[in-house]
């Protein structure tokens, strides 16, 4: 089922490969998201023909399918959620009636190191002087 989708989607790999380096990118996305899509095919596929053969391992089978594919999904517009919340850096806008201190974030005091005064460094060896001859 792979190889079968992955033929059908290989024309935009063709496609792309106008440019080299992006297709083989593209190529990369077409095999990830054709070996995705023939495990939950295959996935459904399996679990009714479980179903029809022994109704209760086929039940159970469907509803673990059902189960991984809907976490799976949950964790994806989880992390979806997340990245945008991470990249919304901008500030809110003022609405009539708001104070702006309700909008921005409260402010914190940075703490200031003090510098701290080393003492100078006792030196432990010293050049010799340099020879000159016919002193």
């Amino acid at each position: 089922m792979t190889l079968g989708l992955y033929l059908i989607f290989h024309p935009v790999e063709v496609f792309a490969d106008i440019v080299p380096c992006v297709g083989s990118i593209v190529g990369c996305g077409i095999i990830f998201v054709s070996v995705l899509i023939s495990a939950i095919l295959s996935a459904i596929t399996i679990s009714f023909s479980w179903l029809v053969a022994h109704p209760t391992i086929g039940a159970i089978v469907l509803g673990v399918m059902f189960a991984v594919i809907g976490c799976c999904a949950f964790g994806v517009k989880q992390l979806e959620g997340r990245k945008g919340k991470e990249e919304d850096h901008s500030l809110p806008s003022t609405h009539p009636g708001r104070v702006a201190a309700e909008i921005l974030p409260t402010a914190y005091p940075i703490p200031i190191a003090k510098a701290v005064h080393a003492p100078e460094p006792t030196i432990l060896y010293t050049a010799p002087e340099p020879y000159v001859p016919g002193t």
